[in-house]
């Protein structure tokens, strides 16, 4: 992969990016079959990889969800609380009926 072209959808504006590398950073490389690139997706069996802790049989389907990491402080006696944002309840109590209990 040498560029890609990507467009703006409010503005319709396309442009195109180049460089020496492209990273893919959707949850299942959305990118990839459009690059026509070779790819595996899920997890690979310890027979391809050598990994120790691989399954011994390869799982296609079984994506990692995404990690966000940030960093906290406390500050003692210090209340930084928001007022709750807008559907807040109705996202706290959501589950997605593909989503496992």
């Amino acid at each position: 992969v040498q560029a890609v072209a990507v467009q703006n959808v409010s503005t319709g504006h396309t442009y195109l990016l180049q460089g020496k590398f492209f990273m893919d950073a959707s949850e299942m490389g959305d990118l990839l079959p459009l690059a026509n690139v070779e790819y595996v997706t899920g997890a690979e069996a310890q027979a391809e990889t050598g990994e120790k802790h691989a399954p011994p049989n390869p799982q296609p389907f079984n994506m990692q969800a995404f990690t966000y990491c940030f960093a906290i402080d406390y500050q003692e006696n210090e209340d930084h609380t928001i007022e709750k944002p807008e559907q807040y309840d109705f996202w706290k109590e959501y589950q997605a009926a593909f989503w496992p209990a």
